[in-house]
This record gives C-alpha cells, sequence and structure tokens, in this order.
C-alpha cells in the first residue's frame, strides 16, 4: 500500500523532470485550474521562470510549477531556447526583459524607431498602463455582472 501512494505522488514529479521545458515570457502570469481565461488561480509564474510542459490543449499548456501543476496560455510562455554570447573583447548582461522582448521582437533600436516616428506619442502612459494591474477577483465579479460566461 505504501509503495502504491509513494508511485501516486512521486510520478507527477518524475514525468515533471522528462517534460519540455517552457519559459515565461511575460511579467507574470497565472497557473489556471483549467484552461480558461477565467478559472481560478492555483499559482503564479514569473518572467523567465522555466515551467515542465505535461500536456496541451488547443492554446494552453498543462505545466508544473514545483509541486504546483496548472494550466498556462501559450501567449505567456515560449518553447524557444535563448542563449547569450558575446566575444572575447565585449561584456554582455542581458536580463530577462531583453530576452522577452528581443523574442518579441521589440528591443531598444525598434523602440527609438517607434519614438521617432511618432514623436507627439504620450509614452509614460503607455509605461503606466504596463505597471498597472486589475486583481483577479475584480475581473471575475466583472464578468459574472456582466453576463459575459466563463467565470469560475
Amino acid at each position: 500500500m505504501k509503495r502504491w501512494l509513494w508511485m501516486l505522488v512521486a510520478a507527477p514529479a518524475l514525468a515533471a523532470g522528462d517534460a519540455p521545458t517552457l519559459t515565461v515570457v511575460v511579467r507574470e502570469t497565472a497557473l489556471k485550474k483549467s484552461p480558461q481565461f477565467y478559472a481560478s488561480t492555483v499559482a503564479t509564474a514569473k518572467l523567465g521562470q522555466r515551467l515542465a510542459s505535461l500536456a496541451s490543449q488547443g492554446a494552453w499548456f498543462k505545466v508544473a510549477s514545483g509541486a504546483k501543476t496548472g494550466w498556462v496560455h501559450r501567449s505567456a510562455v515560449t518553447e524557444r531556447k535563448y542563449r547569450v554570447s558575446a566575444s572575447d573583447d565585449a561584456v554582455s548582461e542581458t536580463s530577462a526583459d531583453e530576452i522577452t522582448l528581443a523574442g518579441k521582437g521589440f528591443n531598444p533600436t525598434v523602440e527609438g524607431g517607434y519614438r521617432k516616428r511618432r514623436p507627439k506619442s504620450n509614452f509614460a502612459a503607455v509605461d503606466d498602463l504596463a505597471k498597472s494591474a486589475v486583481p483577479e477577483k475584480d475581473v471575475l465579479r466583472f464578468v459574472r455582472e456582466g453576463g459575459l460566461g466563463g467565470a469560475q
């Protein structure tokens, strides 16, 4: 009996060790109880965090992060692997933010060109918006009260 119990507990962890790895490419993402945006959150993952991919369903991956498992949308992760290198005479430090932005085609050169072409744009407002967050409970309440469906 103890052996079966151990196998039941250890199997997901052992399977996760051989699973493909996904990397989080957004500041923070929720691991959901089911593959739906409005499902309850079981854990969160941060930018650059690696997750073990256990399964997929449509645009969702079932992942493991430590002892927690949940579903994450493919827009928040990448299967790509990044290797940063520098020549012998250069020093290179690359942050997780830079890797994420480069993976999405956005880097300081692209940003500079965008600012040059749109000098009257309010980039401070964009930065403020990127820093804002609406608590999940407020989003779920909005969905329920608005009759939008899908809320759990």
